[in-house]
């Protein structure tokens, strides 16, 4: 074979495959350990994993989840006398979080941040997916590029989850726990001038519950 059928066929071979190998490359840079917040409502357990700009972890991704029997009630209690319970899971692909192949996995459920000095206290619980119910690309096109917007998603009849939608920069992850007062027909809140909606008290067909979870150091 002569050098220019082999350039040739060399090219060739790296444009069939370049697909494939990248496809590969970002499957791999989405294994690792994703932390989590664990929260409740109502005694719905609710999970959301916790993101992070610029990183495998720029995903906004929040479901509804159960355990097993013999951790049911241990996790309650957990939940119902610390401010933040955080999961430290076995490593997993997030990609298949997002698009629903992981429907179990591992974690050791912390009291506290798993990262800034938590305190494990139940090792190697099983998490099972109920319904994956928010999903968002941090990296996604912002055009809007202020803070202050929060999704709406029913829990039950008259109890909602709103999900701040992570900005940019300078922002905040944020969990609030709404209870419905009136008819409410649109998806979302807008808070004034990008406050956190526990500080917004005008929130039109709602009343104020709970603040579920708050992060903002991770987006400073």
């Amino acid at each position: 074979m002569t050098a220019q059928l082999k350039l040739i066929f060399f090219t060739i071979t790296i444009c069939l495959f370049a697909p494939s190998i990248y496809a590969e490359h970002k499957h791999h840079n989405s294994y690792g350990t994703h932390g989590m917040a664990l929260v409740a409502i109502d005694n719905q357990l609710i999970a959301s994993h916790m993101p992070l700009h610029n990183s495998m972890h720029e995903h906004q991704i929040i479901f509804t989840a159960t355990v097993d029997e013999k951790y049911t009630e241990k996790v309650e209690i957990l939940l119902k006398n610390s401010q933040l319970i955080s999961l430290l899971p076995e490593k997993f692909d997030l990609e298949k979080l997002q698009n629903g192949q992981l429907k179990q996995f591992n974690a050791t459920v912390f009291q506290g941040h798993f990262e800034r000095g938590g305190k494990p206290v139940l090792p190697d619980v099983t998490f099972n997916m109920v319904t994956l119910i928010y999903q968002r690309d941090l990296s996604s096109d912002n055009k809007e590029n202020t803070n202050g917007h929060y999704e709406l998603i029913n829990i039950s009849p008259k109890n909602w989850l709103a999900i701040h939608q992570i900005n940019q920069s300078q922002s905040f992850d944020h969990l609030v726990w709404l209870t419905q007062s009136g008819s409410r027909l649109k998806g979302k809140i807008t808070t004034q001038k990008g406050q956190r909606l526990s500080q917004f008290t005008d929130i039109l067909g709602f009343d104020f519950h709970q603040d579920l979870y708050f992060e903002s150091q991770d987006f400073q």
